[in-house]
């Protein structure tokens, strides 16, 4: 933690700050802080939206960061941007910290703990950050929790994991599944718990996504397919 907040204290303000891949999401931020609206001034995957809706990756990371940059009361610019970055993976960190004691001891922690931290350092101010908060959850409730409460909590948390990072969330479905079909043999209960996930992660998407933003939801999924074509090109 003494490394991460040096790190931290000289990014905003100026020593080491690093124009990175993190850059191409500070607009969204700024926007979302300074109006409400997730909107990109500079850039659209789609040509014909001449209006700049983000619609590529999720649109969690920049609704919460956003709204962390608000609650501190921070001028808007690079710097503010980084700071509340940099709180939301301090605290996202420290979970992540206390959960890996929790479940592994302190010796073996302490080696994990440090690559966890260099990860979190390479990406802060982009969706992976709260990404991992998300994944916090879901783990904490795996390791305490197997029944049908359960497969509600992690239905959110697969649903917010798409919101943020499509990707993440394929991997993390994938793993729920094979988790489910690990335990004893295949039974009605396994069935009932993988259409439990299909019903509920997909409704979860588009409530919060109807609720939390002003996205069209077509569009937002266009958008991802195109990005995701884009990049494969």
């Amino acid at each position: 933690m003494f490394a991460f907040l040096v790190h931290m204290a000289a990014d905003i303000n100026g020593a080491s700050l690093s124009f990175d891949d993190d850059i191409w999401f500070q607009p969204i931020v700024l926007s979302f802080a300074e109006t409400g609206r997730l909107i990109h001034p500079f850039m659209s995957p789609i040509r014909a939206n001449d209006e700049g809706l983000l619609l590529w990756h999720g649109w969690l990371m920049p609704v919460v960061n956003g709204a962390t940059q608000n609650l501190f009361g921070v001028d808007g610019g690079y710097a503010s941007i980084k700071f509340s970055a940099h709180v939301l993976a301090s605290l996202i960190f420290t979970g992540f910290a206390a959960f890996f004691v929790k479940v592994m001891g302190p010796v073996r922690a302490s080696v994990i703990l440090p690559i966890l931290l260099c990860v979190f350092l390479y990406q802060v101010g982009r969706p992976e950050i709260v990404a991992s908060g998300v994944l916090l959850a879901y783990l904490i409730i795996i390791d305490r929790r197997v029944d049908t409460y359960a497969t509600f909590l992690v239905s959110i948390c697969i649903a917010l994991l798409f919101v943020t990072s499509p990707v993440l969330a394929v991997y993390i479905s994938l793993f729920t599944a094979v988790s489910i079909f690990s335990v004893g043999s295949i039974r009605t209960d396994n069935l009932r718990t993988i259409a439990g996930y299909l019903c509920l992660v997909p409704t979860f998407v588009f409530l919060t996504t109807f609720a939390f933003t002003d996205l069209v939801f077509t569009d937002w999924l266009a958008g991802i397919f195109q990005h995701a074509q884009r990049i494969s090109a």
